[in-house]
């Protein structure tokens, strides 16, 4: 199955991407990179026998499975290097977004280390199967641990704007030192992960930081190259302690070991989509995937609502009766489909695919790449990038709702600095 997928990814390479008219692709350069190495890791797992199959092959999940992830990968085709080489942010936009990020995104450090320190001091795995009693703790902060949460969804912000601080413009000068503040305050988003005793912050971060300096390669000088290229690996360092500490304490003591979880946590997911798409799966429409959304709609049409964790012992009892844990990663396509079945879930992902094309067309229809519209886009990119694993936002429906508000944000102030502008020149 995971050969079938790579086959797929293979063959679309050969004929589409290598096309010259898609050079410098960068986002679809980076998804197609992303899950081909799932392929080839899947590859590896089925070739080691490593992780037994619950069920025979499903091949009609493996090709369904790769026809979404191309569709996804089409969908940004148009978001180039030298748009983005070109991308010119005024002053007056980027310093007061830059000035709000540092300052919330250090007040959610301060808010979470706490919570973070003691997750890697003591046995990390016990401190995850406690989570309730954390969970409570911090619900007791109320707006605090709000707004402290929120802060760390918008991480990515800020990884974006350090990149435009490391490449001057005609509108704004290059500024380490505010580039070294936004890498710093995007860390926020790490330590509120955390908080929780998890991973996926690290793991995120640095996927997220990676497909950005892609599309920012040809922006940067020389000295810019130079100057990740030496502060890569001392951040790759520092990441990877917490990293360790979580992965010993909830793996090693496996029959498999830790190392061994991690082709479980990349690779193992081609296997799992195969062998949920053959068993008999309960719709739970839009309760695991879309909780906010799904409790805003049917309040507003019912007021009879249940949520997630209402049903979710029942649903997994479906899985584990045929034999299938349900926790395990299958990619946000087999998120999706639990939740609207497949043809439901292959409507969602065209639609995504459909805004995500829309807005990357921005060159066909006359536009220059803005903040804002770059913004939206890698915000629609994050659901199939970091959807390599699962649905990440399906924990946290907030994080599409918050990062939505500082795209309409920005959006609004570069309206307002054009307008002033404008209204300068007529005089």
């Amino acid at each position: 199955m995971a050969i079938l997928f790579s086959l797929g990814l293979i063959f679309y390479f050969v004929a589409f991407l290598r096309m010259p008219s898609l050079t410098g692709a960068a986002l679809s350069q980076s998804l197609w990179a992303l899950y081909f190495l799932l392929g080839l890791s899947g590859s590896l797992i089925l070739v080691a026998d490593g992780i037994p199959t619950v069920f025979p092959p499903n091949y009609f999940s493996t090709l369904y499975l790769t026809a979404c992830v191309l569709i996804c990968i089409w969908a940004f085709r148009n978001v180039r290097v030298v748009d983005v080489a070109r991308l010119s942010v005024p002053e007056a936009v980027a310093r007061p977004v830059e000035n709000f990020l540092i300052a919330i995104q250090f007040f959610s450090m301060v808010f979470f280390l706490p919570f973070a320190g003691e997750a890697l001091r003591v046995d990390s795995n016990a401190y995850r199967l406690g989570l309730e009693d954390v969970m409570e703790v911090l619900a007791s902060s109320g707006i605090v641990n709000t707004i402290a949460g929120h802060a760390g969804h918008l991480f990515t912000a800020s990884l974006l704007l350090a990149m435009l601080r490391l490449s001057p413009t005609v509108e704004t000068g290059r500024n380490v030192r505010r580039a070294v503040l936004l890498i710093c305050a995007s860390f926020s988003w790490v330590v509120y992960v955390l908080a929780y005793a998890g991973r996926d912050g690290v793991v995120y971060w640095g996927l997220t930081a990676v497909a950005l300096y892609f599309l920012f390669r040809q922006r940067l000088a020389p000295r810019d190259k130079a100057f990740i290229a030496w502060m890569a690996p001392a951040i790759g360092a520092v990441l990877l302690i917490p990293m360790v500490i979580i992965t010993v304490a909830r793996f090693f003591s496996e029959g498999g070991g830790g190392l061994w979880s991690l082709f479980e946590y990349f690779g193992a997911q081609i296997q799992n989509f195969s062998d949920y798409s053959t068993l008999d799966r309960p719709t739970t429409y839009g309760l695991r995937t879309l909780p906010l959304f799904y409790g805003q709609v049917c309040e507003l049409l019912s007021g009879q609502c249940q949520t997630w964790p209402d049903i979710a012992g029942e649903v997994f009892d479906e899985y584990l009766v045929q034999g299938k844990e349900p926790w395990l990663f299958g990619t946000f396509v087999s998120d999706f489909i639990g939740d609207f079945g497949y043809i439901g879930a292959f409507l969602i992902i065209f639609l995504i695919a459909v805004v995500a094309n829309f807005v990357c067309g921005y060159a066909r229809r006359g536009f220059d790449l803005t903040l804002s519209r770059l913004l939206v886009i890698i915000l629609l990119f994050q659901i199939p990038f970091w959807g390599v694993f699962y649905f990440r936002f399906s924990i946290a429906n907030g994080f599409l709702v918050v990062n939505a508000g500082l795209c309409l944000g920005v959006f609004v102030l570069e309206r307002i600095v054009r307008a002033n502008r404008a209204r300068l020149v007529c005089r």
